[in-house]
């Protein structure tokens, strides 16, 4: 998991302008920070009905986060899963969260 000083409340974030990065998989919303970056990821209840099922993807994207912190650009990312990446392997998963974050920055 990620530490909290590095995760984004997102409740805070509704509503305000980002640039938008979009995949097939997933959907960033990335916000100009000055400090440090912070990244917050959201799996709603139309991608996996089971909060179990939500959970485990959040736990992928933050894992791969935690480990890959240090080359993604200084910003703000709030990562929202589609319901396409329900049924990637976890070895896809991480690989396309890859090319999102790092590659397009």
């Amino acid at each position: 998991m990620l530490a909290k000083k590095y995760r984004l409340p997102i409740q805070s974030f509704v509503g305000k302008h980002a640039k938008i990065v979009k995949s097939r998989y997933f959907l960033a919303k990335i916000f100009s920070t000055k400090s440090f970056s912070r990244f917050g990821v959201t799996v709603s209840a139309k991608v996996a009905k089971k909060a179990t099922e939500r959970n485990y993807l959040k736990r992928l994207a933050y894992n791969f986060i935690r480990e890959h912190y240090n080359k993604a650009l200084l910003a703000d990312y709030w990562i929202t899963v589609l319901p396409s990446a329900l049924v990637l392997p976890k070895e896809r998963f991480v690989e396309e969260l890859q090319k999102l974050l790092i590659t397009n920055n």
